[in-house]
């Protein structure tokens, strides 16, 4: 607008104007995709720092699925979607799911030779299991007993087991002790 009048703008060809309204659209994006780009290279500082622990956890998860599918039978295991409280459901009878919270590390505690696990509170009436990648163990707590302890992280040391669940488990002796184990009447079936 000038003085209060509105000012056309006229173009001498059809391919001129598709051009001028190409270049005035990406002037609008531009703000955002450099917005973008700044967050891209932000998570790839997070990922690089606090490794990523979704994907850790998804790929347990496949796994605890894959074994689980070949031992017993489809649908013995249901890997459940992000932001889920519950990561695996594993069936246990004709129409019942046990459900599972896993937990994972890569490896030891820098200068340590135990495991920490976070976020292990929340999950009464299920099982936690605690995988270590490096190892190709998991150890199965109690929800119920992790909330009663209080603590929002579980460290410990293979072979100093801090609960009678505690026992490491191969992949294998995981899907099995999970089929073939009668659990607490207290863990919440689906």
């Amino acid at each position: 607008m000038v003085n209060g009048v509105s000012k056309y703008r006229w173009f001498p060809t059809f391919e001129a104007a598709a051009k001028a309204k190409r270049a005035k659209e990406s002037a609008k994006v531009a703000p955002a995709i450099a917005k973008k780009a700044r967050l891209k290279e932000k998570r790839a500082r997070d990922v690089q720092k606090n490794g990523n622990n979704s994907k850790l956890e998804r790929d347990a998860s496949i796994e605890l699925k894959t074994c689980a599918d070949a031992t017993y039978g489809p649908g013995t295991a249901i890997v459940m979607n992000d932001g889920t409280l519950a990561d695996v459901l594993f069936k246990v009878a004709e129409s019942s799911y046990l459900q599972l919270q896993l937990k994972t590390t890569a490896t030891t505690i820098k200068n340590k030779n135990g495991y920490r696990f976070r976020h292990v509170l929340g999950y009464a009436g299920m099982l936690v299991v605690c995988w270590v990648v490096d190892l190709k163990k998991a150890w199965v707590f109690d929800g119920t007993w992790l909330d009663e302890r209080g603590q929002k992280e579980l460290y410990f040391t293979p072979g100093l087991e801090t609960h009678a669940l505690a026992k490491a488990l191969t992949m294998d002796e995981l899907i099995a002790y999970l089929h073939d184990h009668t659990h607490a009447e207290h863990l919440r079936l689906t």
